[in-house]
């Protein structure tokens, strides 16, 4: 494939543009962006983009490149898919279509576009699809949000979605494999997994239909339940049909990465720094109707860590509503015993904090950093009916919304007699095993003392509690997952950060050059990468002193990056040096911009004097070992060669202090 063409899409992209579609950026230096890493958790922006030079560089876990680079990493993509993706954003024809890394990929995007399109066509426009036009219109949706969100309707047949697509040119396995279709149980052919159903499309975060939920839809839509019977069972309507079912894993689907809605509400999300998580489709589409457009679904199932990571991208404030008639509820309005049924493995645990399948990745969050609040609803049974009841009660839940630690304080000592010795210390054992997943020490202190005061709890034996219960989690093994992300975390040479931290001096402060040009350092940098860019700058500053002059380097004007890095693209040199050159450039945005000329000159000798201190440190180790050993050998002219030379590495690293 012509690297012309590759070029030609960085240079149609805005990187901070493009990245500013994942994740939230700020202002860094001169036209320059930071933001949380979206690969790692945390606090402080170490996160860097630079729109014109189109790179970027997480100086938390070492993570960096180009616009290509962080697609890849940001979907787990092959350069292939990246690639293509790119040329489509930007206009670019590819001249030569690479080799698709996994052959049917993009037939399956095709196959399920049409398919949406097929079942929009027959809800819009087809009399089979006056049942489910019937059914959305009672649900207030409008036609152009339909047409949005393309919903569409599966009639009630065996083949009619696989007749479509075969006239159109698509096979039997491409569509098998696509999951819009089943074999039958016995002979030969298939069968539309979908049927009779009101159909929601499922998207990736770019838009890209990768997959369907189907609602069961029959006429008697809306049956008398049997009161002595009690009615259906969860999940399914009164024939035993299960109410929703979705497109099962494929090469393009996989339902622990997709959030239902993301595509449409991110932008939004980023706006507000908050995203709204609700549980069903009609929820997240009601709410986008009537403006709520930060809102996406956990379509009834609980979060992954995966889908929480992909929220995390775009905002760190979760507000999670949870339906009013959650199992359990009325028994947490009557009192019942919530506590001793949430801690147990329970069905019925369900309803005691109203979070039912999304506990699960609560603890992992309280831990990630991210602020958690519950959206409590009064006014209907689930978000959809809230809002269209009355938007304004909706808003008004989302402006109450609790901090996820508070919500369970109100629930656990709601009706409850801390005096009854068996509840009180249920209570305190719940809390305090949420209270340690707190990484934030001031946070943790608060809700300590609150569960001292609310409990009637020495507030000194609940901290020894956590103590003890935080050194029992930091003792048990890592997690596979744990595991993977510190290896894959890049732990640089210390020599080598801090000779990075000397570059992006350099490049903020070019004046600093002859500095580094009088500093004899070529002896004790030993890093391959940074000694040879440490060499290419003495060279490129030898053959060019005329840049240095006072008059040029103060000018304004004067890009040391840009000259370096045109040197080092035309010198022979090694590969990783321009990477590390483009690396210092965004440190030297993210710690330096805002440096003045005699504390960067400060900054630059307290590096100079540690890379120094290091080299003599392991140099004065190397030396003791090599004592011991001639001494062991009794070699007498070597130990005085090794004395002599401990003597003067003593003496230079004592002149340092």
């Amino acid at each position: 494939m012509a690297s012309q063409e590759i070029e030609e899409i960085k240079a149609k992209i805005n990187l901070a543009e493009f990245i500013g579609e994942y994740v939230r950026l700020s202002p860094a230096g001169i036209n320059n962006f930071k933001a949380l890493c979206p690969f790692h958790n945390e606090k402080t922006p170490s996160f860097m983009v630079s729109p014109d030079k189109g790179i970027w560089h997480c100086f938390g876990c070492g993570e960096g490149g180009d616009v290509f680079a962080f697609l890849m990493k940001m979907e787990s993509w092959e350069f292939v898919e990246a690639l293509k993706f790119l040329a489509e954003k930007t206009g670019v024809v590819l001249q030569h279509r690479p080799k698709e890394s996994q052959e049917n990929r993009n037939s399956l995007y095709d196959v399920c576009a049409l398919a949406a399109k097929y079942w929009q066509k027959i809800l819009t426009d087809s009399p089979a699809g006056q049942i489910a036009r019937d059914y959305l219109k009672s649900r207030g949706l409008t036609e152009e949000i339909i047409s949005d969100w393309q919903i569409g309707y599966a009639p009630e047949s065996w083949d009619n979605l696989l007749n479509f697509l075969i006239k159109r040119g698509f096979k039997e396995p491409e569509v098998f494999a696509a999951g819009l279709i089943v074999k039958k149980p016995q002979g030969y052919g298939f069968y539309d997994r979908f049927r009779n159903r009101i159909m929601f499309p499922l998207s990736d975060a770019n838009g890209r239909v990768v997959g369907f939920s189907g609602r069961a839809l029959k006429s008697d839509e809306q049956p008398q339940l049997n009161t002595a019977s009690g009615g259906p069972a969860p999940g399914r309507d009164l024939t035993g049909q299960a109410k929703y079912i979705n497109t099962p894993q494929t090469a393009i689907y996989n339902k622990s990465l997709i959030v239902f809605g993301l595509d449409k509400a991110k932008r939004a999300i980023k706006e507000l720094d908050a995203v709204i998580i609700v549980e069903g489709q009609l929820d997240v589409i009601t709410s986008h109707q009537y403006g709520f457009t930060n809102t996406v679904g956990s379509s009834g199932t609980a979060l992954t860590f995966e889908q929480v990571k992909l929220l995390n991208r775009y905002s760190r404030n979760l507000l999670f509503a949870l339906d009013a008639d959650v199992a359990g509820q009325k028994a947490i309005d009557h009192g019942e015993d919530i506590v001793r049924n949430f801690i147990s493995s329970s069905a019925s645990s369900v309803g005691v904090d109203r979070f039912g399948r999304l506990r699960r990745f609560i603890d992992p969050l309280l831990s990630s950093g991210a602020t958690l609040k519950v959206i409590e609803i009064y006014s209907g049974k689930d978000p959809d009916e809230c809002i269209r009841n009355n938007p304004n009660d909706w808003q008004q839940a989302i402006d109450s919304a609790k901090p996820i630690m508070q919500y369970y304080f109100d629930r656990l000592f709601k009706n409850k007699d801390v005096n009854q010795p068996a509840e009180r210390k249920i209570i305190i054992q719940f809390l305090l095993n949420k209270i340690i997943k707190i990484n934030d020490p001031i946070e943790r202190d608060y809700w300590l003392k609150v569960l001292a005061q609310k409990a009637n709890a020495s507030e000194t034996v609940l901290r020894e509690a956590v103590a003890n219960l935080r050194s029992r989690a930091d003792n048990r093994p890592a997690s596979k997952n744990q595991e993977q992300g510190r290896q894959k975390m890049e732990i640089k040479p210390l020599d080598q950060l801090i000779w990075e931290r000397i570059i992006a001096l350099l490049l903020a402060f070019p004046q600093l050059t002859v500095t580094i040009a009088d500093e004899p350092l070529t002896d004790i940098i030993e890093e391959k990468i940074a000694l040879d860019l440490y060499k290419q700058i003495i060279l490129f500053y030898t053959k060019n002193i005329d840049l240095f002059s006072a008059g040029v380097v103060d000018n304004s004007e004067f890009n040391l990056f840009n000259e370096l890095s045109q040197w080092l693209k035309e010198t022979p040199a090694e590969p990783d040096a321009l990477k590390m050159l483009n690396e210092a450039f965004l440190l030297s945005q993210k710690d330096f911009i805002e440096l003045d000329f005699k504390s960067s000159k400060d900054e630059l000798d307290k590096l100079i004097k540690s890379l120094k201190s290091n080299f003599f440190s392991r140099r004065l180790n190397i030396l003791k070992l090599e004592l011991a050993e001639a001494e062991n050998l009794q070699q007498t002219d070597k130990i005085n060669q090794l004395l002599n030379e401990l003597s003067g590495i003593i003496n230079r690293k004592s002149q340092l202090s």
